[in-house]
């Protein structure tokens, strides 16, 4: 083998070296993400059950108070017509 070949090789080797190590790194940096992506991920669904649930109280909220806001409204108008 002549040595401009051999120069090739060794530059070659050098080269996928860099090339694993940086693919190892990215790698790394994927998992992290991917890690990190996944707690976000459920962070964003437990939000959405909460939000879920706050809807749910709030339109028992709505139709509680409105039934109360009724009976006080018929209460009133009962005590005023048929005298105090």
């Amino acid at each position: 083998m002549n040595q401009d070949a051999h120069d090739r090789l060794t530059e070659l080797e050098k080269d996928f070296v860099q090339l694993k190590k940086a693919v190892a790194e990215n790698t790394k940096i994927t998992n992290e993400i991917n890690n990190t992506t996944g707690e976000l991920l459920e962070l964003f669904k437990t939000a959405k059950g909460g939000f879920r649930a706050a809807y749910w109280i709030g339109n028992f909220l709505k139709w509680t108070f409105g039934l109360i806001a009724a009976g006080a409204a018929a209460y009133v108008a009962a005590r005023e017509f048929l005298g105090k």
